[in-house]
Parts: structure tokens; sequence; C-alpha cells
């Protein structure tokens, strides 16, 4: 299981100010959350990956199917 990497979306001084725009982004992203630092407030944000699609394998003969086995 990968951890999930957070991006740091704005720095502010003040809680109220970081409260303010973490609401005004908790519509568009999946996670938001403020981090308090030594001096300043910082509202981070995540999104999960796409998924990727899983390849199709071919169905069929294998490559070697019609070569004779030695004994």
């Amino acid at each position: 299981m990968e951890t999930k990497k957070w991006t740091t979306a704005a720095q502010f001084n003040t809680y109220e100010e970081a409260g303010a725009y973490r609401k005004e982004l908790i519509e568009d992203h999946a996670l938001v959350k403020v981090k308090r630092g030594a001096k300043t407030y910082r509202v981070k944000i995540w999104n999960p990956l796409p998924e990727k699609e899983e390849k199709q394998r071919k169905k069929g003969k294998k490559k070697n199917a019609n070569k004779k086995v030695r004994n």
C-alpha cells in the first residue's frame, strides 16, 4: 500500500485564514487539512491517483505450442 503524497496549497500566519481557505478547497479535492508549523499554518491537499486500466492479454496458442518436446 502506498502512502498519500500531500501537496501544500498555501501558507498562512493564522489558523482562521487557513481554515477559511480550507473550506474553499474542500469541494474541489478529496482531502484537505491544515497543518501547524513553527510559525505558519499550511493548507495541504490530496487527490487519489487515477486507476490504471489493466492490459488485456492475448488468448490463443502459445508461441512454442507446435514444437516437439524432447525427452
